[in-house]
């Protein structure tokens, strides 16, 4: 969940850019550590930083949803609002104590009319009202939850494409400048091999 640390998640992948030339018995090999390039590349830090700023947004917004589940949407929505923003005047802080106050007030009212022996029509309507909002408020819930899960992963993925994309291209160059035929991941690497990790690592910073 978006709870979890977050961050491109880079699994190790066997990286093959093969180029057009003799027969393998003859090929110049090189080698790449992908995982130190990856951490090393500074659109990784940048996708990682942007990634953890959406998750506490979305992590602080449903904390908010979730915790406030008696308040009328209107006054939820803005206080989710307050909830998720990085500064607060303080006006705001004002407005926010006051709607989380009224949570706490709500929510007494309901524990009170829920243990009533004989409560009146009317506390019963009323009881049946706060209720309704608390069951649709976790509907809601779980339905930004579910929202925020796909956002999340497709901006992870989003990030993850254009940072491999870069990566494989300067592995590439490199390559070509080399004039090496074959390049592989160095988990794949027994022996040998010329190590190009520093020098994609320079192509990706120019």
């Amino acid at each position: 969940m978006v709870s979890k640390r977050l961050g491109i998640l880079v699994a190790v992948f066997a990286m093959v850019v093969a180029f057009a030339g003799s027969a393998l018995a003859v090929d110049t090999v090189g080698f790449v550590d992908v995982q130190d390039v990856f951490k090393g590349y500074d659109k990784t830090v940048k996708s990682n930083a942007e990634l953890d700023a959406l998750s506490k947004q979305l992590v602080a917004k449903l904390q908010a949803m979730e915790e406030n589940m008696l308040l009328p949407e209107s006054d939820l929505q803005e206080l989710v609002v307050l909830r998720t923003k990085a500064d607060l005047t303080d006006v705001e802080k004002t407005r926010l104590k006051a709607l989380q106050d009224r949570e706490i007030t709500l929510d007494k009212e309901l524990a009170e009319l829920s243990v009533k022996k004989e409560p009146t029509a009317q506390e019963q309507a009323r009881m049946k009202e706060l209720q309704a909002r608390k069951t649709q408020s976790k509907e809601n819930a779980n339905k930004v939850r579910d929202e925020s899960e796909k956002s999340f992963q497709a901006k992870s993925k989003e990030l993850s494409a254009g940072i491999r994309e870069d990566i494989v291209k300067a592995i590439e160059a490199v390559a070509k400048d080399k004039k090496l035929t074959v390049v592989i991941d160095k988990e794949a690497v027994l022996f040998g091999g010329l190590d190009l990790t520093k020098d994609v690592l320079s192509k990706l910073k120019k």
